[in-house]
């Protein structure tokens, strides 16, 4: 009985139960798309597989008995760089002005040619 019941969750949530889920989530989104689905029904049906499939880590996670998860990451220390990015100095001339600088009578800047 044992057995049978392995072969059955083996087929279930191996390639088998995979590819029929995301044939179901596409068939859904299609479905939706289309209107024939109310879109809460969808994303509950698409929330139902995400849970079959996730399941077994769900259950390790509440008992604390599965795979540690967790990672170490190793913090390298940083060398303070000797480079020191200076602030340029503003520059009187701005290209970008055009429209913006006001025209001043009598002068021959900013002047269009008449």
């Amino acid at each position: 009985m044992v057995a049978a019941m392995d072969w059955v969750q083996s087929l279930l949530l191996g390639a088998v139960g995979t590819s029929a889920a995301v044939l179901a989530v596409a068939g859904i989104g299609v479905a939706m798309m289309q209107g024939c689905m109310p879109p809460r029904r969808g994303i509950l049906i698409v929330i139902g597989c995400f849970t079959v499939f996730s399941a077994r880590t769900i259950a390790a996670s509440l008992l604390n008995t599965g795979p540690d998860l967790s990672f170490e990451v190793a913090i390298l220390p940083v060398a303070p760089s000797a480079y020191v990015a200076s602030v340029p100095p503003p520059v009187a001339y701005d290209p970008y002005a055009g429209a913006s600088v006001p025209v001043r009578q009598g002068s021959n800047q900013n002047m269009l040619p008449q």
